[in-house]
């Protein structure tokens, strides 16, 4: 799923389009090959159009009709599956993009610089491929922001030590210099504003933490993965081209 997911990413790069939303949702699994022709029609005669309750629209009544989702595949026929990446409502070409506040993506995958107000290109596509590595192997979030009133912290605070914490790296003054909220979150000498120390959580203990075992060699290239895509700076990103010559998805 994760090199299905690169190729598509690196298409768009290739275009000179950043995709700008991409989750867990903007994944769709190609129909297996126990779906011929034969069984999609008699699963559509078993399986008719159902409407909801008519409901008043501007001008007139209407319909909807219920969404219905095919049988999900078995974990045999998912591994055989494709994936391929959807949802491109708010993709944008890099040379012609509209300002950070068009970003939609749930705060828990943007980027630095998206949460900051920086200038930003195709790499917040990365940062977030990186955020969804380890969803789909834990099937929970990496960065969780949240609140903590003891501190006056706000979520985006608490999101930029996470950042910190888990990547390893400081903010530097010539990002935050290119982003115009970093005023909002960090002193002059580019630490935060709400925390005075810092831990440290490194990949290979947020993963077993979230309840995912992986043999040491998976382990080790996943965490590797993740950290080419995990950078601060996004100049320090890898690209999506050279993310699918990774040895780990190789594999």
């Amino acid at each position: 799923m994760l090199r299905h997911l690169l190729l598509g990413i690196s298409r768009l790069h290739g275009c000179g389009i950043a995709h700008t939303d991409i989750q867990p949702d903007s994944i769709m699994i190609a129909l297996g090959r126990n779906w011929t022709r034969d069984a999609l029609e008699n699963w559509v005669r078993e399986n008719p159009p159902r409407t909801y309750a008519p409901e008043r629209s501007l001008k007139k009544m209407v319909s909807p009709f219920v969404s219905q989702s095919l049988p999900p595949p078995t974990f045999d026929v998912l591994s055989s599956c494709n994936f391929k990446l959807a949802d491109f409502g708010n993709a944008q070409f890099v040379s012609d993009k509209t300002t950070d506040d068009a970003i939609i993506i749930p705060l828990e995958l943007q980027a630095p610089e998206i949460v900051l107000g920086g200038e930003w290109n195709e790499s917040i596509d990365i940062w977030t491929f990186g955020c969804l590595i380890f969803t789909l192997l834990t099937n929970r979030t990496l960065f969780k922001p949240m609140k903590l009133p003891e501190q006056d912290a706000s979520e985006v605070d608490v999101l930029l030590y996470q950042m910190i914490s888990f990547t390893g790296e400081f903010f530097k003054a010539d990002f935050l210099q290119r982003c115009e909220r970093s005023v909002d979150y960090f002193r002059p000498d580019c630490h935060l504003q709400k925390f005075q120390r810092y831990g440290r959580k490194e990949f290979e203990k947020c993963i077993p933490d979230s309840g995912c075992v992986l043999s040491p060699e998976d382990m080790a290239g996943v965490s590797d993965l993740m950290t080419k895509c995990l950078r601060i700076d996004p100049k320090d990103r890898t690209t999506a081209v050279d993310l699918l010559r990774h040895p780990w998805l190789a594999q």
